[in-house]
């Protein structure tokens, strides 16, 4: 009995396995044979372990998945989410209208992640169509949470618990895929565009936490931030994009006097969404403050506002001072530039002077009284600028502050003009410099302190006529030439890495063999040959290769053998084999450094140039938008030296204000401007920005609709508007076009 059971389960199998070629064939009748004669057919697994549904649904014959759905018996498994991942959305819509109560994954699924639900899967796989559908029929979104920390610490702390690292990094990764999906930033919210700039320094948080998933996320971080530029473009005037420039939502309120979220943007580097033209204008015109009518404005008029900010610039700042509102330097960033610029060419021009002018004499104050003064103001110009840089290394943190290289810069500067004065000042009190004055230099030993401060004072003049490329770097012509050399600095920084461990290497090499003749003198004839240093060290080995990189290499006289006189009759001795030897070694040398490797670099170089050129727009008008950050911000307000004034009468009334009067709530008080109200955002204006959020959403998304429209169908309903979406007046364009559709 037992074996006529076990044949007739395998009969009734079998029968079952016959409805994956019935569903291959469309044969609807032996389809519904095989579920008759065996209710096993509906929950069978195939070899790729699927269901005849699951089969029926990868295969996308929508026919047959109706009829198995009309199956009271049926499993749905992971049905809904290959619906999802073959975007069939009729099927899609089946499936709902059959299994409605089903929004999660399946815990033992062969294909997929319990954690991934149909509607995280149709974010992650960009299936808006699917998106939606599942929206309307009641999946919800439950946010996947963040792992903790895998460094070995953290893992240490959590050895008791039962969590995996590596699956906590998988969910963390796919949660990243769903929030960074253009269905998920399109969902209904207040502020998408700060979300999307949190949402990038989420996800730089996690690149740092998962290095060996870090393309990944900067794939993600690069999508998220070119999706972001399309609400700016979709804008059609300037209050548009300067209503979303003013939220203040994750901005740092008590750094920025206005526009907010420009901040947040340098911040995450959102350079698509800077550079994106409407963006950019608008930001342009913010910039020239209330010199924003230059095109325009009469020849005397761009004259004496230049001349006021240049030739008579300290003049207006002390009257900016002294008398409030003569010159409003708080919305006019152009005039705050033109100051620091023109501050600092007087600055430059007094340093060179202090440099050229009479002898060089550290240890007493100099007799010529114009130098003592220069002196002093170059002395007062470094302090207001390292009272700068401090003050935003505080404001801004150490991660901002260092994402510029100018700030860096600045306070490296301001460090070496600190260090330069505390060495003056230590060598003018000294006692014993007295005795010194009329000493001449050539009696001095190598570590006298005078050589120290003027080695500074070289590194000081060395790097202020360097920091001229800070303001170079926003002209139209250099500022772009400028971005593509600096992103071809590590492609030159690997080169090196390259070349000194070549050049190391045939350093010790070649001085290994030539450091045994070292003082060696020969005798020929009435000449008398001296064994050159050149390879007797491995300083001067290296030096040598360095220079023969260049093309100052000469075998004869460089890397010939002296090795003596010998015999009786004193006859000149030769180690051929060692002076052939050596000129192998340096030939070897020329041909893998001076010429393989530096045609390399060439060659690098210029590939790396090349793929930069094409996006050096875009880096320029981001490197142009982190400078002006600066001086949308109050810290810039007055260049130094004349920012110490302000600095000490500021400092002064808020600390009496502080200690004796107190502040008002919404008043915000600075060192540099003393104290401005904060912005507040009316009902109003919050409205005003809620429709326009609604109106750019559904533009963005009139985008997607369009691009899968065929071309055909393009062409004739491009000549119909959307008068819901664009004004009336709105010339014609691709935008304009494809609006057209959401009707």
């Amino acid at each position: 009995m037992s074996s006529r059971g076990s044949k007739r389960n395998d009969r009734r199998t079998s029968s079952a396995a016959e409805i994956f070629p019935a569903i291959d064939n469309d044969d609807f009748t032996r389809v519904k044979k095989c579920i008759a004669s065996s209710a096993e057919a509906l929950f069978i697994l195939n070899k790729m372990k699927l269901t005849a549904l699951e089969y029926s649904v990868i295969l996308k014959k929508e026919a047959m998945v109706e009829l198995i759905c009309s199956y009271e018996a049926v499993n749905v498994r992971d049905s809904i989410l290959f619906a999802v991942q073959v975007k069939h959305q009729k099927i899609l819509k089946i499936l709902l209208q059959r299994f409605p109560g089903i929004d999660q994954g399946t815990k033992n699924s062969n294909y997929f992640p319990p954690y991934l639900t149909p509607i995280v899967l149709a974010a992650i796989t960009e299936n808006g169509v699917a998106y939606e559908e599942l929206l309307d029929a009641g999946h919800v979104v439950n946010h996947l949470t963040v792992p903790r920390c895998p460094c070995d610490q953290c893992i240490s702390k959590g050895e008791d618990d039962d969590e995996d690292i590596i699956e906590d990094l998988t969910t963390e990764l796919d949660s990243f895929r769903f929030h960074a999906s253009e269905a998920a930033l399109l969902e209904d919210r207040a502020e998408p565009v700060s979300d999307m700039f949190i949402l990038c320094q989420e996800l730089e948080k996690a690149r740092q936490r998962n290095s060996s998933r870090a393309f990944a996320y900067e794939a993600l971080m690069e999508k998220v931030k070119k999706f972001v530029a399309k609400f700016p473009a979709y804008c059609e005037t300037s209050d548009q994009v300067l209503r979303l420039l003013k939220r203040t939502q994750g901005s740092k309120m008590e750094h920025v006097i206005s526009l907010p979220l420009f901040e947040l943007a340098v911040q995450t580097e959102q350079k698509y969404f800077l550079a994106e033209r409407n963006c950019f204008i608008v930001l342009q015109k913010h910039w020239m403050g209330t010199w924003s009518d230059w095109q325009v404005a009469p020849l005397v008029i761009r004259i004496m506002r230049i001349a006021s900010f240049s030739i008579f610039h300290p003049f207006t700042i002390i009257g900016n001072v002294r008398i409030k509102g003569l010159v409003d330097f708080n919305f006019n960033p152009c005039a705050k530039y033109l100051s620091t610029l023109s501050s600092y060419l007087c600055f430059l021009f007094a340093l060179n002077l202090v440099a050229c002018r009479g002898k060089h004499d550290w240890r007493s104050l100099p007799d010529d009284h114009l130098k003592f003064s220069l002196l002093i103001y170059v002395l007062l110009y470094a302090l207001g600028s390292l009272t700068i840089s401090l003050t935003e290394l505080y404001r801004l943190g150490y991660g901002t502050f260092s994402s510029s290289w100018w700030r860096c810069y600045d306070l490296f500067q301001g460090v070496l003009f600190l260090a330069f004065f505390n060495g003056f000042m230590i060598n003018f009190l000294d006692p014993s410099q007295v005795a010194q004055l009329e000493t001449n230099k050539q009696v001095w030993s190598g570590e006298h302190s005078e050589i120290i401060l003027e080695i500074l004072f070289a590194f000081i003049l060395v790097c202020s006529c360097f920091r001229l490329f800070y303001f170079l770097q926003l002209n139209p012509y250099i500022g772009p030439l400028m971005v593509t050399i600096s992103r071809s600095v590590t492609c030159l920084i690997r080169y090196l890495v390259i070349y000194f461990v070549c050049i190391m290497a045939f350093a010790i090499g070649l001085n290994f063999l030539y450091e045994h003749y070292k003082y060696n003198v020969m005798e020929r004839g009435t000449e008398t040959i001296v064994q050159s240093d050149y390879m007797t060290s491995i300083r001067n080995a290296i030096r040598y290769l360095y220079w023969a990189w260049y093309g100052y290499m000469h075998p004869t006289f460089k890397l010939h053998v002296v090795v003596g006189n010998a015999g009786p009759d004193k006859n000149p001795v030769e180690h051929g084999i060692i002076q052939w030897m050596g000129n192998l070694i340096a030939g070897i040398y020329h041909l893998l450094v001076v010429i393989s490797l530096l045609h390399l670099m060439t060659s690098m170089m210029a590939v790396e140039i090349s793929d930069y050129e094409s996006t050096s727009t875009t880096d320029y008008r981001f490197q142009c938008c982190k400078v002006w950050i600066d001086y949308f911000n109050d810290c810039r307000t007055y260049p130094p030296p004349f920012c110490l004034f302000v600095f000490i009468y500021n400092g002064t009334a808020i600390l009496t204000r502080y200690f004796f009067a107190g502040s008002k709530p919404r008043e915000r008080i600075s060192i540099w401007s003393r104290k401005y109200d904060l912005p507040v955002e009316d009902e109003e204006e919050t409205e005003r920005h809620e429709d326009l959020i609604r109106i750019l959403v559904k533009r963005i998304r009139s985008e997607q609709i369009y691009d899968l429209i065929p071309p055909e169908v393009r062409e004739a309903c491009s000549g119909e508007k959307n008068e819901s979406l664009w004004s009336p007046q709105q010339q014609d364009s691709l935008g304009l076009r494809k609006a057209a559709f959401l009707k």
